[in-house]
């Protein structure tokens, strides 16, 4: 694998970046909610149109059955109390009664569509048209002065037969009517029941998949933060030896030359090459050679401060930026290094395997127009010292 600095960035992390991963626990809430909506808006408005045709039908009904029973009844008083008193003033009070009588029928017969009402009312108007007819006798006798009659046809077996009757099919009508409004009212009870539970229902999966959905989106959200920091790592490491890449060290090292420019600090490069790398490939084969790159990063880590930035700058090649370090600092720690380098060896599998290195270093010049430039002083360094034999380190002023 003893590729370059700038390695591949895995294509796949990117696309992850900008790809939307479908959510169908958000389209479930999406839609509960619309059908949540639309079933409290129809239940609103069926509620509404409900409560005025009760108000037009039901309690019609109810009023229209309370003054049938009480029409009646006075039909029946007013005729009584003409015939006890024989004060024919009554039979005013008596038509008073007879055609609110005939509208509340009426008024049943339009207003409900039930079963056994239109037979109640049939058998009421027959029983109505023969007590009127005994009541228009009864006031005829009481205007020839013969009120003992009428009285007594008013207690006959026929009138008092008709009058009970009356009452009970006028008991009966009320009932059916009571009896319908109370299913009514049951039956919208229990579908509000129905309604309500349904909107209970849709509102507890409408919580659940909206907390799912939060959660998925916090989810996603941290993995989408995962995912970029892991981009911004791998766009400036190593993938191989996980020190910084070339593209980080030209970036760091043109903003440490600002810095060193601005406030007269020193800074130092060290150039470093592994000595014969494509005869320990070509030996023990190249995850060997990778081997070999993870040990030396990681002894770079370990023998370098926290403020040195060391980065591969492709194949075996190295470089560590030292800010606020001059060249004789920066010499005893090339030394220190190569040192390092030649007495450790890599186990791999069952080889030892035993590297050196050249090194060469470069302090920053005034004259350097940038990181290029300060680059290419500390390569020729180690040019020299490939050239000088290997395994040492050069001063760029030595050259």
């Amino acid at each position: 694998m003893n590729m370059g600095g700038e390695e591949k960035i895995t294509g796949k992390y990117k696309q992850e970046i900008f790809i939307s991963n479908f959510n169908p626990w958000f389209v479930l809430s999406v839609a509960v909610t619309f059908i949540l909506i639309v079933v409290l808006l129809w239940q609103l408005q069926r509620s509404s149109r409900m409560i005025k045709e009760f108000e037009e039908i039901e309690m019609s009904l109810e009023r229209a059955s309370s003054d049938l029973r009480y029409h009646s009844r006075n039909l029946e008083l007013t005729a009584n109390l003409a015939a006890v008193t024989g004060d024919l003033t009554w039979q005013e009070r008596y038509e008073e009664h007879r055609e609110p009588l005939t509208d509340a029928l009426t008024d049943i017969v339009e207003l409900a569509e039930i079963e056994g009402v239109a037979q109640e009312v049939e058998n009421m108007q027959e029983h109505l048209q023969t007590l009127g007819e005994i009541e228009r006798e009864v006031f005829e006798l009481i205007s020839h002065g013969r009120r003992a009659e009428a009285e007594e046809r008013l207690k006959g077996w026929i009138y008092t037969n008709h009058q009970h009757i009356l009452s009970q099919t006028i008991e009966n009508l009320t009932a059916i009517v009571e009896r319908h409004i109370q299913d009514r009212i049951t039956a919208e009870k229990r579908l509000t029941s129905y309604l309500q539970v349904t909107a209970l229902g849709f509102l507890m999966l409408l919580m659940i998949s909206w907390y799912i959905t939060f959660q998925n989106w916090r989810a996603s959200v941290k993995e989408r933060r995962r995912k970029e920091e892991q981009i911004t790592y791998l766009s400036f490491h190593d993938p191989l030896t996980d020190i910084y890449n070339r593209r980080y060290f030209m970036e760091v090292g043109e903003e440490e030359i600002e810095r060193a420019r601005r406030y007269d600090e020193e800074l130092s490069l060290l150039m470093l090459d592994i000595d014969r790398f494509k005869q320990v490939n070509d030996r023990y084969g190249h995850p060997a050679g990778d081997a070999v790159l993870e040990d030396l990063a990681g002894l770079l880590r370990e023998n370098f401060r926290e403020v040195d930035i060391p980065a591969r700058l492709g194949g075996e090649e190295f470089g560590i930026l030292m800010p606020s370090t001059d060249k004789v600092q920066a010499l005893k720690a090339a030394e220190r290094i190569r040192e390092k380098v030649a007495e450790n060896s890599t186990q791999y599998e069952d080889k030892e395997i035993s590297i050196t290195v050249s090194v060469g270093v470069a302090d920053f010049k005034e004259e350097f127009a940038g990181m290029e430039e300060f680059l290419q002083l500390a390569d020729k360094a180690l040019y020299r010292a490939k050239q000088s034999g290997r395994n040492c380190t050069v001063d760029c002023d030595k050259l």
